[in-house]
């Protein structure tokens, strides 16, 4: 892979901060990073998958978890006109484009923003995020492979750090294993949002009707 292609994912991950650059960043830390998010990441698709169950927002669970988030998931999927229209935007996203027309990218694109209505309860999820997404999605989709380690070991990550040039491609699958694809994208999706672009979607009066509206 070359440079370029190693640097333009960088450089979106930097530019919204999913990972870390100043005086202490390395590649350990960046690893140690991006193992972090995608595991939390891991863990909130897995309730996700597991509390949308039709007719039931807890899934079914009887223990002390599913009870501890009764509220926040009843709450969140009692929100049926927000789940509907992000059902029907993640069906017309880039109607042209053949990627958006596969299923595999339309249940991932889906499921992010799900993520993201859940874990954003005031905002919730408003009518243009999909295409935000989608941006991101071509942007990073094609350059995401299938990792030959399908394990990682800190020995390995300890090798790599000590040459890495050497273990260039190796570096490169771990950053772009497409099995770790809908994670990164779900903190993309997560920093753009909070970084200053969600407050165009806290007013939803259209700014033109304020012009005629009394003082």
């Amino acid at each position: 892979h070359s440079e370029k292609e190693f640097i333009r994912a960088f450089s979106w991950r930097i530019f919204l901060g999913t990972i870390t650059v100043d005086d202490k960043s390395s590649l350990k830390t960046w690893i140690d990073e991006t193992i972090s998010k995608r595991k939390q990441a891991r863990k909130l698709i897995k309730s996700l998958n597991v509390n949308k169950l039709k007719g039931d927002p807890l899934g079914g669970l009887g223990n002390n978890e599913g009870k501890k988030d009764s509220e926040g998931w009843d709450s969140f999927f009692n929100q049926s006109e927000s789940i509907k229209l992000i059902n029907l935007d993640v069906e017309r996203t880039m109607p042209n484009e053949k990627l958006f027309q596969e299923p595999y990218i339309r249940e991932m694109e889906n499921t992010i923003l799900k993520l993201f209505a859940k874990n954003h309860k005031e905002l919730s999820y408003k009518q243009g995020m999909n295409e935000i997404l989608a941006i991101f999605i071509h942007s990073f989709y094609p350059f995401y492979i299938t990792s030959p380690v399908k394990n990682y070991t800190t020995e390995q990550f300890n090798l790599w750090c000590s040459d890495p040039n050497k273990y260039l491609n190796q570096i490169y699958s771990f950053f772009h294993d497409e099995n770790e694809l809908i994670s990164d994208l779900y903190y993309i999706m997560y920093n753009i949002m909070n970084i200053g672009l969600n407050k165009f979607y806290e007013d939803d009066i259209d700014p033109e009707s304020k012009k005629d509206s009394p003082k």
